[in-house]
């Protein structure tokens, strides 16, 4: 189950808790043991692992550690688990019933809960820098939000977040200082970037909308005068690049 999206509602929070509701309701009552087809639990099991290893192509050192601690830590939970499960025998028709135990469906629902966690404290800190730790190795993966925009209207975005943030004097708008100018060779007119390799791959999702990210990093600029100021008294002074006309 992948994390939830940002600004996602409330309700899609909830799901997590009916799946641990009907866990518990299901393994809080009696059932049936069959003996004969207890193999075919752990054979489902083990082809979906197999399948979904298959999927993510040579993984890196790193992630094939994950994997293996993660296929350890679930068969020592199962066996756990296993431990805590009731076992009766009907002495007239000798058939098997087994219970999950309180402690065992509060294994179930620690697990639940430490899984959730961890995806939403992912979704809210992860971002795509921790690519090189869990990427193929070689692969190339474009990052995006899937918010293509147009040049002149990322432009137009920033003179609006600037004229909230910090109006000019006179009541003036900064969109009145944009100046059109000849394109140099190889400009870009639109950004379009598609992170289907990443989305695919990975799983990665942005955690930053569009907006909301300009105006943190517009923000960010503002609010750190001293270290612009560094950088347009080095090199660069502001003049546009690939021009062609010197280094």
């Amino acid at each position: 189950m992948s994390a939830p999206p940002p600004n996602a509602p409330a309700w899609v929070y909830l799901i997590p808790l009916v799946m641990i509701a009907l866990v518990i309701l299901r393994n809080s009552r009696a059932r049936r043991l069959r003996i004969e087809s207890l193999w075919v639990m752990p054979v489902l099991i083990l082809a979906l692992v197999g399948l979904s290893l298959s999927q993510q192509g040579m993984p890196t050192p790193l992630m094939l550690g994950v994997d293996i601690a993660a296929i350890a830590a679930g068969a020592g939970l199962g066996w756990w688990r296993g431990r805590f499960t009731h076992i009766t025998v009907d002495p007239a028709t000798h058939q098997l019933t087994s219970r999950a135990s309180p402690i065992g469906m509060l294994l179930i629902l620690g697990i639940f809960a430490l899984r959730t966690g961890v995806r939403l404290y992912a979704a809210q800190n992860a971002s795509a820098l921790g690519v090189s730790a869990i990427g193929r190795i070689g692969a190339t993966y474009a990052i995006g939000a899937r918010t293509e925009r147009r040049n002149i209207d990322v432009v137009e975005a920033v003179c609006g977040i600037l004229d909230e943030l910090r109006p000019r004097s006179g009541g003036s708008r900064y969109r009145e200082l944009i100046e059109f100018v000849a394109d140099r060779p190889g400009h870009d007119y639109r950004y379009a970037i598609d992170p289907s390799t990443i989305e695919q791959e990975l799983s990665w999702r942005p955690t930053e909308l569009f907006d909301a990210g300009l105006r943190k990093t517009v923000a960010w600029y503002l609010e750190n005068e001293t270290w612009r100021e560094r950088v347009r008294s080095g090199v660069y002074r502001g003049e546009r690049l690939g021009l062609g006309t010197g280094v």
